[in-house]
């Protein structure tokens, strides 16, 4: 079995991979970037070229929260990338689009980069609604719809 860091980046990479062929699957021109580039797969939609950022988490958290019930979320970090030297962090502007992805499940959400803060918290699926986002409303065509009304 390979050391934690290099499973993360595996996974990372199969991630990365699952939202090419989403997209592709889509219709959508789309490749995987550059090794090195603060972005991880290019995709065209009606002729505008978007770069996007993939986060992926591998199970789900339980967060607990002060006064309130503990509840059960995917966790996203937009703070920072890991790469085989590290971590790199994200500069304003470096990516249009955020792909989410829960690998245990093999679902992904879709946010325009406005709404990829620091971390995002997605509830878990079947947990009842205890965070701002879920799955169901993580569509791509609502992500594109909002970058390119900001275009």
């Amino acid at each position: 079995m390979a050391p934690a860091n290099l499973m993360r980046l595996f996974r990372g990479s199969a991630a990365e991979h699952l939202v090419c062929a989403d997209l592709l699957l889509r219709g959508y021109s789309a490749s995987i970037a550059a090794h090195g580039m603060p972005y991880d797969v290019l995709v065209e939609v009606d002729g505008l070229v978007l770069r996007v950022e993939v986060k992926s988490s591998q199970f789900v958290k339980t967060v607990t929260r002060k006064h309130r019930s503990d509840v059960r979320v995917y966790e996203f970090s937009f703070g920072k990338s890991a790469n085989e030297r590290g971590y790199r962090r994200h500069a304003p502007g470096q990516f249009d689009l955020a792909a989410i992805v829960a690998t245990d499940l093999r679902v992904i959400g879709y946010l325009p980069a406005s709404l990829a803060k620091t971390s995002v918290h997605v509830a878990a699926p079947g947990q009842e609604r205890t965070c701002r986002r879920a799955w169901e409303e993580l569509t791509l065509d609502a992500a594109l719809a909002a970058v390119k009304a900001a275009a």
